[in-house]
C-alpha cells in the first residue's frame, strides 16, 4: 500500500502544482484499514497552516445520494409527488418568480436555483434558517445553479411536518 501513499501524495502535489487544486486532502480505507491519506498545500493560507489528517473540509455533495433516495422513497410511497411545486412545502421558496418550480425540476438539476452565495463564512453554514432564506430569497451575490439545497430543504421540512416518524427518527440538519 505504501506505493499506492505515494502516487496519491504526488498526484496531490502534482495538481496543486499546476493550480487545479488548493488545500486537499484523499484518505482511503480498504477493510476497515487506512491505506492512504495523503494531503497537499495549506489549509489556512492566512496562517500558513498546512493540510494535515486533522484537516476539516467541507463537503457539499455528499448528502445528494442519499436526498433522492429519500425523496424516491416518499413519492414510491405516495407521500410527494415529483410534480407538488416546492413551494407547497416551502411557501418562502416562490419568491422571485420560483412558484412553477417542482420537486421533478429539483430532482433532475433544470430548476435553474442558485446553489449558494458567492461568499459564505463558517458561520454562515450554520445557520441553517439564514442559508435557506438565502435560497428562497437569492440576492446579487449568487452566482452558480445547483438545486441539490433545495432537496435537503425540503426533506428537513418534510421530516418536521407532514411526514413526520415515515422512515422512523429522521436526522436533523442542524
Amino acid at each position: 500500500m505504501a506505493d499506492a501513499r505515494q502516487h496519491v501524495q504526488r498526484l496531490l502535489h502534482d495538481l496543486v502544482a499546476a493550480g487545479r487544486e488548493t488545500g486537499v486532502q484523499v484518505a482511503a480505507h480498504l477493510h476497515g484499514e487506512l491505506v492512504v491519506n495523503a494531503g497537499a498545500d495549506l489549509a489556512d493560507p492566512r496562517a500558513d497552516r498546512p493540510v494535515d489528517d486533522r484537516t476539516l473540509f467541507h463537503s457539499w455533495s455528499t448528502g445528494k445520494g442519499l436526498t433522492a433516495a429519500v425523496v424516491h422513497v416518499l413519492a414510491d410511497r405516495g407521500r410527494l409527488s415529483y410534480d407538488t411545486p416546492i413551494a407547497e412545502y416551502w411557501p418562502e421558496f416562490a419568491a422571485h418568480g420560483k412558484q412553477g418550480i417542482t420537486l421533478a425540476h429539483v430532482l433532475v438539476h433544470t430548476a435553474g436555483v442558485p446553489q449558494a452565495p458567492a461568499v459564505i463564512t463558517p458561520d454562515d453554514l450554520r445557520d441553517w434558517e439564514g442559508m435557506c432564506d438565502r435560497i428562497a430569497r437569492p440576492g446579487a451575490d449568487v452566482e452558480v445553479l445547483a438545486p441539490a439545497d433545495l432537496c435537503e430543504r425540503l426533506t428537513d421540512t418534510m421530516s418536521r411536518s407532514a411526514e413526520e416518524g415515515l422512515l422512523g427518527s429522521w436526522p436533523s440538519p442542524r
